[in-house]
């Protein structure tokens, strides 16, 4: 038996893709059985190109007019191709040839040898030289080896070999020089250094603008393949060299004189990657269109690692059958085609740095459209040139839309009747239309009359166009777009409608279970955006029993096992919206010891370590709000850990980059939560710096500008704990700016919604903060309005509910500010019954701030004079925040709010002249802050209430006779004051300072603090606002002592005139007034009673 050349060709080829010796023995057995010739013949290939290597394939042709020869007479067609052995006549190496002496082989096929080489002059380098093989000078060989030099002379591009001499040998056989490129085929290349899908599809463009040139230059390659596209690494960086212009054709002139033409039966290319029309006419019917779906078997080839039509079965047909499968049948699509590699998927994926499922997602839609136009039948419907396919592929790496789109349904109509022209009548196409218009499955459509293998191939077509059109375009188009996600919701629900009833037509099959599981979990994503936390908790629910049964009938899956793990760390994060806090740490834990798993046994894939990355990331966010500190920092340790790896060995990865940032504000927050303030800080300036530079890249994506204002909220609040009050202001303006804009734009989004609200409430604290009290209010009540219009959506919401009680404790804060008592107490009372209803339903959850607003309440009592009730608040908080400090006693906040209340309990009682407990409560709050500032020293806030309580304490045993041990307290208070940076101080400071000169007698350094603290506060006139005016009074008083009767005397006519025309500021300055009577001996003092500093400060109500 005669084997055709095509036969030896496809032997030859599929044996060297076999690495093992005893599977390509296997194969040889198989493909030559009994033909002992062909045998020989293909294991004689074999030895010679395992000694060579694949430096440089020659085009299929050629090889087959070489292998013709071997055994049939036929084969030459007047230009005899010489049968005899010709290996004499081979340069060997060592041999010079002009100015090259050949070091060795290093690759050959049906046209030439290639050899490296060195030129000795006019420079000294290495070269590839490429001689016609002895007996294959015809004038067809002699002409395709001509096209090729030319071709190459032709071109100067980075990524073409470049051309650089030719010549004759001395028994007069041509040869060309050209660089030498030591590189791997593409796809090897890709493999071996685990190129993700970017990264491959960045060199992809590459080689087509490659193609462009070449195109640009009248040159068609016509066998564009990855043993043609040699990828080199060197100090230049990483470059695709393309190679073998061997049949290559030109398109505006001849590139020889000599004759170049193609047998009829001849296909010049090869197969695997060769165009309809290259396949099926001569070189005169092909152009540049012809590359580009070579091209684009190649970008198919690069995400699946496979050819759009199986290579076995190409190798095993006919040169006809091969026609006619490239000529009429449709490949797959990249990521249905990934579905049939079973155990091969997990290596490709595995090679790509991703798993299975992601990489399948990541494929449909636009890189499936991307590939499936450049691979178009119908060559006008393919990419006009390279460069516009490398366009459209730089288009989907911007997330810019493609050119490339899914068929029109006409379209895929027409191409399904051309098939099928013997099963569908006029009546069946018209149904076809009606079911495809539809969305409803083409399977219904089969009855007992048509093939069973027909139904299945249409039930598997309706299947990927459900897939396509309503779970992955959904997807893919909305989920950067959230203003349409109600819609992106309705088209999920309807997706899941029709996977239900695919499963019931095949209830066994494992994809389509997994399908179904993956749009319960998008379903649950859109969910918890734009509705509640319990529908989201439960779509959740139903993707884990799902997957809790492909993993226990597919348990060495890793595809089904990251799956499970999503689940688990979907539900955790719901469950802790909804106050489950058990379940959802043990969510978190059985996610993690998954996730670990697959790290173990799959270390190199980069998306488990991710997926684990960002599950001890969630775990360690719960545990803080559990008030699990140590067990928090322990995961955090690890999260930050893996992030920073995976960030370091992929840096391309804004995905990473985006995991980093925020693993580094989780540690922010847990450091300032500890009072590692300026460490939380600088986290916090890394997160901002790396979210910055990925805006940057992706100006429009709206997850990473939400990330952006939640680390300049974040870091508004760090600097108000420091007293940064100006500083804070202005990134919580940066915060809300961006979150306005995402609010606005997705009106139907809760959650921006949410965190406009959480900015306001910050704006209102730092408002508070500087003496804004106006503007204070007007941002809580942007912040209440905001949270009332979503508890009406969700009234069962916690962290709704929870801000809301926030938001109404800090506009109460700002209601008192302003003297609007009746309304504060009023605004306490609605918080403190949302905050008292949470704690009943949620009594793991710690909430902050109801203690604190019912100390506020307390403080808002003493001002109305109603002294017991805010006693028995302040008690209240008492009793609340001991359990806090002793259950969790290293966080700060913890202790810095136990302290307060001691603060405002000796104050209570110092009022109603209980000097000993309010002194003993005082120096309860200095035991407590001076402690923590010696394991926190940073902390200014802490420094600040320990001075004012050194203050507190001295007022309150002068008072009680005690004048020595007064002074001693109003000594400590000054040298605190003075190391105090002034400029993050409280804006009362510079003024109790210099009251405390004055009790101790030092005149001139009470007038210097004093005005000081008028002019840091901007007082040029003693005109000023509630609770405002002690530094004037004193300051009158001290002029008097120092002899400046006449300035004392204009200041104190001030004060009384401003007194006369509030009698609210003359009520609260009637203590200071009744001393500087007496001191500007005005009138006789009534009574011994001392000045009042205004009323305590109240402690602010921080986020819950």
């Amino acid at each position: 038996m005669i084997a055709e050349p095509r036969d030896v060709q496809a032997i030859f080829e599929a044996a060297l893709e076999l690495t093992s010796a005893e599977a390509r023995a296997d194969y040889l057995d198989k493909a030559c059985g009994d033909n002992q010739v062909l045998r020989d013949r293909i294991e004689q290939l074999l030895q010679v190109q395992s000694k060579v290597g694949d430096f440089l394939e020659s085009p299929a042709p050629g090889i087959a007019a070489s292998l013709a020869s071997f055994d049939q007479k036929e084969a030459s067609d007047g230009n005899d191709v010489a049968t005899r052995d010709d290996a004499d006549a081979l340069e060997l190496p060592g041999q010079q040839i002009g100015h090259y002496k050949l070091l060795h082989e290093i690759g050959r096929g049906g046209m030439g040898v290639v050899y490296m080489a060195v030129q000795q002059e006019p420079v000294r380098r290495k070269v590839a030289v490429k001689i016609i093989k002895p007996g294959m000078d015809t004038k067809e060989v002699v002409a395709r080896f001509e096209a090729e030099r030319q071709a190459l002379a032709m071109m100067d591009h980075p990524s073409i070999a470049h051309v650089l001499d030719g010549g004759g040998t001395d028994s007069g056989r041509p040869y060309f020089v050209m660089e030498l490129v030591e590189g791997k085929p593409i796809t090897k290349y890709c493999d071996e250094f685990r190129y993700t899908t970017r990264q491959r599809l960045e060199l992809f463009a590459q080689v087509c603008q490659a193609v462009q040139h070449a195109h640009l230059k009248g040159i068609i390659h016509r066998d564009l393949k990855p043993t043609n596209i040699l990828v080199t690494d060197n100090d230049h960086g990483v470059t695709a060299k393309i190679i073998d212009f061997g049949v290559a054709k030109a398109l505006y002139q001849p590139l020889t004189d000599r004759s170049l033409y193609t047998q009829a039966s001849q296909m010049i290319g090869t197969p695997l990657y060769m165009s309809p029309e290259q396949a099926s006419s001569t070189s005169l019917d092909v152009d540049t269109r012809s590359d580009v779906y070579s091209l684009g078997v190649l970008l198919y080839e690069l995400l699946t690692s496979t050819t759009p039509f199986e290579r076995e079965r190409m190798d095993q047909s006919s040169d006809d059958e091969v026609r006619r499968i490239i000529c009429e049948e449709d490949p797959p699509t990249p990521s249905t085609r990934l579905s049939t590699l079973d155990g091969a998927l997990d290596t490709v994926a595995e090679n790509q740095q991703t798993d299975p499922r992601t990489l399948s997602q990541s494929l449909r839609g636009e890189l499936d459209w991307i590939a499936m136009k450049a691979l178009e039948k119908d060559r006008t419907r393919r990419y006009e040139s390279a460069s516009e396919l490398a366009k459209d592929v730089q288009r989907y790496l911007e997330d810019q839309p493609v050119e490339a789109c899914p068929p029109s349904t006409p379209y895929r109509l027409k191409k399904f009747a051309r098939r099928n022209r013997g099963l569908l009548t006029t009546s069946l196409l018209v149904a076809v239309v009606l079911l495809l218009g539809t969305g409803i499955s083409l399977w219904q459509a089969s009855d007992a009359r048509r093939a069973r293998d027909q139904a299945e191939k249409n039930f598997h077509q309706a299947r990927e166009a459900v897939d396509t059109y309503l779970t992955e375009v959904s997807e893919n188009e909305l989920l950067n777009a959230p203003s349409l996600q109600p819609l992106r919701k309705d088209l999920l629900e309807l997706a899941l409608r029709y996977y239900q009833g695919f499963i019931q037509q095949q209830p066994d099959d494992a994809d389509l279970q997994a399908e179904l599981a993956d749009a319960h979990e998008r379903l649950g994503e859109i969910t918890s955006l734009i509705g509640s936390a319990e529908q989201a908790l439960q779509a959740h629910r139903q993707a884990l029993s799902i997957r809790e049964k492909l993993v226990a009938r597919h348990p060495t899956s890793p595809t089904h096992q990251q799956a499970l793990a999503s689940s688990l760390r979907n539900i955790a994060q719901q469950s802790m919206h909804i106050g489950q806090t058990d379940q959802a740490l043990a969510q978190h834990q059985d996610a993690i010891t998954v996730l670990e798993k697959l790290v173990d046994q799959y270390p190199r894939v980069s998306e488990y370590q991710s997926d684990l990355a960002e599950s001890y990331r969630f775990l360690a966010s719960s545990q803080k709000t559990l008030g699990q500190q140590d067990e928090a920092e322990d995961s955090y340790g690890k999260a930050i850990s893996m992030s920073e790896k995976l960030v370091e060995e992929n840096p391309a990865v804004r995905q990473y980059q985006y995991e980093l940032a925020r693993s580094y504000n989780l540690g922010a927050n847990l450091d300032c939560s500890l009072g590692r303030l300026s460490e939380g800080i600088a986290r916090l300036e890394k997160a901002i710096l790396i979210q910055g530079a990925i805006l940057q890249q992706e100006p429009e994506n709206l997850k990473f500008q939400e990330a952006q204002a939640d680390f300049f909220g974040d870091l508004a609040l760090a600097q108000r704990t420091l007293a940064q009050f100006e500083e804070a202001m202005t990134f919580c303006g940066k915060a809300i700016s961006i979150q306005e804009k995402l609010a606005n734009e997705n009106p139907s989004v809760l959650q921006y919604q949410s965190r406009l609200a959480i900015y306001f409430q910050t704006q209102s604290f730092l408002h508070i903060d500087l003496g804004q009290f106006e503007e204070a209010v007007t941002c809580s009540e942007k912040g209440i309005s905001i949270q009332e219009k979503l508890l009406e959506q969700d009234p069962d919401g916690m962290e709704i509910r929870a801000r809301l009680g926030s938001l109404y404790a800090a506009l109460a804060q700002s209601q008192s500010s302003i003297g609007q008592l009746e309304d504060s107490l009023a605004s306490y009372e609605k918080s403190i019954l949302l905050f008292e209803k949470l704690v009943e339903e949620y009594p793991m959850i710690e909430r902050p701030t109801l203690p604190r607003t019912y100390l506020n309440v307390a403080v808002a009592h003493f001002r109305l004079g109603q002294m017991q009730k805010g006693l028995d608040y302040s008690q209240k908080a008492l009793s609340v925040y001991e359990k806090f400090a002793e259950q969790h006693p290293d966080v700060v906040d913890h202790q810095q709010s136990l302290a307060a209340v001691h603060y405002n309990i000796a104050h209570t009682h110092y009022l109603m002249g209980e000097f000993d407990v309010a002194t003993e409560h005082l120096r309860k709050e200095i035991a407590i802050l001076e402690t923590l500032l010696e394991r926190v020293p940073s902390i200014v806030k802490s420094l600040l209430k320990l001075d004012m309580a050194y203050f507190k304490l001295a007022k309150i045993l002068r008072d009680a006779g005690d004048e020595d041990v007064a002074a001693e307290a109003w000594r400590k208070f000054i040298e605190i004051a003075t190391d105090v940076n002034h400029d993050e101080a409280n804006i009362h400071l510079w003024g109790h300072v210099g009251q405390a000169h004055y009790r101790l007698g030092n005149w001139q350094q009470a007038r210097e603090a004093l005005e000081k603290g008028i002019e840091q506060r901007g007082d040029n006139n003693p005109i000023y606002g509630f609770g405002s005016g002690s530094e004037w009074w004193f300051l009158a008083m001290t002029l008097h002592q120092l002899d400046e009767t006449e300035q004392a005397r204009d200041i104190y006519d001030q004060l009384v005139a401003m007194g006369e025309k509030s009698p609210a500021t003359n009520q609260f300055n009637a203590p200071f007034r009744a001393e500087a009577d007496e001191v500007l001996g005005i009138v006789q003092p009534t009574t011994k009673q001392d000045e009042q500093e205004s009323p305590v400060e109240p402690v602010s109500s921080e986020l819950d």
